[in-house]
């Protein structure tokens, strides 16, 4: 039963497939009802046309269907007419039917050639459909749609380029959409337009360049975009926003844009979208710049009513002793400015008056709140010594604003020398951000070839590998004058060999692969004079260097294995020149790799460097496609001479968004479209010198002119960095009132030039960032000041004498070796041994730290003092140095005093450190008389 029901199924099987293969035969009309003679008529597998026989003189076919296939595929066309002369026709076959009628309609085709690119966008399309229109829906004719995708077509027929669009004769439409990628912001563009062409005539081809019909598409966007620019301008200026420069960068964009516009009349397509593209870059610019001002001017408002709350409190606190006549003058003062803010300030055109009153009210009242808190909590928790931090700064405050009022005249001019250079930072300097092409020309560079390098750019590619759509290389082929674009593979940075040669006991590493286009390669750059014999690689060979050759005893035709490719060897290198060999940006030909710097005991290191020749293998570049590891890293583009190749690489940086480098006999130049700093703020250099140097004379003369103050002040217990702090606060006080005015005043200064009629372009410093850089620019400037005439000051550092570094001893066996920092005349000599050989003297009574054995004696020219110092505490913690101090004449007709000291260092430096003490007194006794 079990065989009888297995035949059963097997001729039940056969008969069913019998029933559904067949023979189906017909006949292929035009539309005149005349045959077809010689049209194809086959089936579809997996969308492919599949030909299979030809209709004869009266158009009639038999055609065999295998299996289930019930769709057949016409298609005819005269050779003898340069376009499609009839649609394809896909029918589909019933099992019953009888002879099958196709009916061909009579067609046209249209080429388009050029690309289709946005201003807004680096990309190309990479998905283009071209679908034919009749009242505005997609035709359906003959069993197909007629519309024509390159990635997805409706039927693949060999020979037939899809996106040649074959259409009825009599219809007019097609329209066209498209997908293009976008940098900035990330996303995409999808759109389409309808383009209308004339009535052709069956098997005519009409040819349409896709540029021309973008490129009004561009101009209207463009255009849009500009007026809606111009209006956020004019919205902007009417708070208050100084934007001359902005306006004139419209200005230039409309200019551009009317220029597009002729280039576009005057059919150089080129031309028109280049400068088009500038235009648009201009726009948006200004466009993000006035967005951002618009935000940053709003959200700062509160931020600097708070921060002229301060100022207006600190002018108060300088000017008047009472509290209540501090906090009253703090206050008019601020209700002076937050007025002069409020009517040149662009950000407060942006909240109500209401809400600006409200921001300024609690902005004093939290300025008054700090002023009277801040000072009875800073000594919390914070000690130094036995005096709490807040009996110590709130002294040195009080000390500096009394000061300041002293001398009125001297701060008035320091406070006016630092407004004056805040006021120019705010109103007449830029620091800010274009977009664009920026180049960098090396001129005087030798190269190894003429032409034009691309490559991935840094802006949007973290790699150097480099991506070219088909698209993006069908336009470059398009350019003018090209002659050959060259392809180069690279194996990234290795650490490790990527194959060894061997032969015999010989073996060569290899970390480094070149894969080349060899027939094209030399049209850019000479790469066959580094060959000594032989020819560069093609599909399936290989070249090496001299060396290799020799060292592995391999002869030109000999076979090496990489990476799993058998290769013959076409060419030999020579090692010097192929090393020296560069690329057309001036960069060494030969990849990189990874080599370790540590020592075998250290952690490893890695650092890049260029692989040796004899470490590298040349390969065909298709070759280079099937290795793991190894990509595209440039394209070098070969042209006819007399071709301008820096305007070109210009044009390819700004529409295609790559790095390219042109390289001529003259200069090597590499454009990049992307982001760049624009700074018109070196000038500021100057006035900000000249303010440091005028605080730094002003800080001198006080230190001159209270040198007796300061003595005071050492004498009731205040040590040099209370000292100090006086005047450090003085000079941030200064800084803060003057970076505030500067900023107020520099702000004011915008609408002034504006009414004077007066355009400057700047970068308007309305955000919070930029007030907080003002107050710190002036601010930086007293406080460099200061530090520079206190770290010439000897007037404050007498208790310093105790923080100096001892010396180090050049052996153990020698005594220590100080040198005393003073500097004596021959008539100063016996007046300082006097004063130092009494002082020691003197010290023979003290009950603790005694001298003993001083004496003094005459050496030639120089003076000695020898004595020994010492603790009478008995015990572990006893001291003992013996101590000479040489006071010997030098080269310049000047003495200069050493100290030797034979004892313990920890000693040694206290007993250093008296002879120091001595000096420094000794010149200021000596600066006081």
């Amino acid at each position: 039963m079990v065989v009888i029901y297995i035949m059963y199924s097997v001729c039940f099987g056969c008969y069913l497939f019998a029933q559904s293969s067949r023979n189906v035969s017909g006949i292929v009309l035009d539309e005149d009802g005349n045959p077809i003679k010689g049209a194809d008529v086959g089936t579809l597998s997996s969308n492919q046309f599949r030909s299979s026989v030809k209709t004869g003189a009266d158009g009639r076919f038999s055609l065999y269907l295998s299996g289930s296939t019930s769709t057949i595929v016409v298609i005819y066309d005269d050779s003898a007419t340069p376009g499609y002369d009839y649609l394809p026709a896909k029918v589909m076959v019933s099992g019953t039917a009888p002879d099958v009628v196709v009916n061909l309609v009579a067609a046209c085709s249209v080429q388009f050639t050029g690309v289709i690119q946005f201003v807004e966008t680096e990309s190309l399309s990479q998905d283009v459909t071209y679908s034919v229109l009749k009242n505005g829906d997609v035709v359906f004719l003959s069993g197909l749609p007629l519309s024509y995708t390159k990635n997805k077509p409706a039927i693949q027929i060999p020979g037939w380029d899809p996106l040649t669009v074959i259409m009825p004769v009599g219809y007019t439409d097609i329209k066209i959409s498209f997908s293009l990628k976008k940098y900035n912001p990330t996303g995409y563009i999808q759109n389409s337009f309808v383009i209308q062409i004339p009535v052709a005539e069956q098997g005519e081809s009409l040819e349409y360049d896709l540029t021309a019909f973008m490129i009004p598409w561009n101009i209207e966007y463009v255009t849009d975009y500009l007026n809606e620019t111009k209006t956020k301008l004019a919205e902007l200026k009417e708070s208050l926003f100084y934007l001359s420069k902005e306006a004139v960068m419209l200005s230039g964009s409309e200019s551009k844009l009317e220029q597009s516009v002729l280039y576009y009349s005057g059919g150089d397509y080129t031309a028109s979208y280049a400068t088009l593209k500038n235009a648009f870059m201009t726009i948006r610019q200004v466009k993000q710049t006035l967005e951002t001002l618009n935000s940053e001017a709003y959200r700062s408002i509160y931020l600097i009513l708070g921060f002229l709350a301060i100022s207006s409190i600190t002018i108060g606190f300088i000017l008047f002793e009472s509290k209540a006549l501090s906090l009253l003058s703090g206050l008019a003062f601020f209700s002076v400015s937050a007025g002069i803010l409020y009517s040149i300030y662009p950000g407060t055109m942006l909240i109500s008056f209401n809400n600006y009153l409200l921001g300024a009210g609690a902005a004093i009242v939290a300025g008054i709140l700090l002023s009277m808190i801040v000072p009875r909590l800073i000594g919390f928790g914070a000690v130094r010594g036995d005096i709490r931090l807040m009996a110590v700064l709130v002294p040195i405050y009080t000390l500096a604003k009394r000061m300041m009022k002293r001398r009125r005249v001297r701060t008035f001019l320091t406070i006016f020398s630092v407004t004056l250079l805040t006021m120019s930072f705010v109103t007449l300097t830029s620091l800010s951000e274009e977009y664009g092409v920026s180049l960098n020309r090396v001129h005087l560079v030798k190269v190894d070839g003429r032409g034009i390098m691309i490559t991935a750019s840094p802006v949007t590619s973290d790699t150097d590998l480099l991506y070219v759509s088909e698209a993006e290389y069908n336009w470059l082929q398009e350019l003018t004058g090209i002659k050959s674009i060259a392809t180069k593979y690279t194996n990234l940075p290795q650490r490790r060999a990527i194959a060894t040669l061997r032969s015999g006991e010989v073996a060569k590493q290899i970390f480094g692969v070149i894969g080349i286009d060899s027939a094209v390669e030399d049209n850019a750059l000479d790469i066959s004079k580094t060959l000594i014999e032989g020819t560069l690689p093609g599909e399936g060979e290989v070249a090496v260097t001299k060396i290799v050759l020799d060292s592995l005893s391999l002869n030109l035709g000999d076979r090496i294995n990489l990476a799993g490719n058998s290769l013959v060897i076409s060419g030999v290198f020579d090692d010097f020149v192929l090393g020296r060999m560069t690329e057309l940006d001036g960069q060494g030909y030969l990849p990189v790799k990874e080599v370790n710097i540590s020592s075998p005991e250290e952690p490893p290191h890695y650092i890049q460097v260029i692989c040796e020749p004899e470490e590298v293998l040349v390969v065909d570049y298709r070759t280079a496609q099937k290795m793991n590891g190894v990509f595209q890293v440039r394209l070098n583009l070969g042209f006819e001479s007399g071709v301008e190749l820096e305007s070109l690489a210009e044009r390819i940086a700004l529409e295609r968004g790559f790095q390219a480098t042109s390289a001529s006999e003259n200069a090597v130049t590499t454009y990049l479209l992307g982001a760049y700093l624009e700074g018109k703020g070196l000038p500021l250099i100057i006035p900000w010198t000249i303010a440091v140097l005028s605080v730094i004379v002003t800080m001198m003369n006080a230190l001159h002119e209270r040198r007796r103050e300061i003595n005071i002040m050492s004498s009731v217990g205040l040590n040099p960095s209370h000292i100090a702090g006086v005047f450090v606060s003085e000079a941030t006080i200064t800084g803060f009132v003057a970076g505030g005015i500067g900023y107020l005043f520099g702000l004011s200064l915008y609408r002034i030039l504006a009414l004077m009629g007066v355009a400057f372009e700047v970068e308007q410093k309305v955000s919070a960032m930029w007030s907080l850089a003002s107050v710190g620019l002036a601010i930086s400037a007293v406080l460099v000041g200061a530090a520079v005439a206190l770290k010439n000051s000897v007037e404050i550092t007498p208790s310093l004498t105790r923080k100096w570094d001892m010396p180090t001893r050049k052996m153990k066996d020698k005594p220590h070796e100080i040198v005393i920092p003073v500097k004596l005349n021959e008539a100063e000599l016996d007046d300082f041994t006097q004063y130092v050989y009494t002082r020691l003297k003197a010290m023979e009574a003290d009950p603790d730290y005694p001298t003993s054995s001083v004496k003094l004696r005459a050496e030639d020219h120089r003076q000695v003092i020898t004595y020994i110092y010492k603790t009478i505490n008995a015990g572990p913690g006893m001291m003992f140095t013996q101590n000479t101090l040489i006071i010997d004449p030098n080269s310049e007709k000047d003495y200069t005093v050493t100290l030797y000291i034979t004892g313990e260092t920890d000693w040694a430096r206290r007993s250093g450190s008296v002879i120091r003490r001595l000096a420094i007194q000794w010149s200021d006794s000596k600066n006081q008389n």
